[in-house]
């Protein structure tokens, strides 16, 4: 047995996971509407370049890369593009890794004081 299937006794792949888990669209307009009401700095962490165009469309302030994300180097230049900071989590990553993701941001508008490593 599976870590996934005795935590939570479901047997589904990670897509089917986080489909079930995933927010729809109107649920973050919710979010961000109410966030911003008590003036919390609210963010999301984009898993794919549509989510960036909807945390766009929600002004989002700024960015988080999930450390899985290190190596999706279309995703981070799409972000690196909005000009906002980042937050850019290493996870378990190396640190070949972390500078490949970082030194993607040349042909972006990301750069260095925009990102924070965690």
């Amino acid at each position: 047995m599976k870590y996934y299937e005795q935590s939570d006794g479901l047997q589904e792949n990670i897509f089917e996971m986080f489909d079930r888990l995933s927010f729809s669209k109107e649920a973050h307009k919710k979010i961000f509407k109410y966030a911003k009401s008590k003036d919390i700095d609210i963010f999301s962490t984009p898993f794919d370049e549509k989510s960036v165009d909807l945390l766009e469309e929600l002004n989002v302030k700024f960015y988080k890369i999930a450390s899985v994300d290190l190596v999706n180097l279309p995703l981070i230049e799409k972000i690196g593009k909005t000009g906002k900071p980042v937050i850019l989590s290493t996870g378990m990553s190396n640190l070949g890794t972390v500078e490949e993701a970082i030194e993607d941001r040349k042909s972006t508008r990301l750069n260095s004081s925009h990102v924070k490593r965690s």
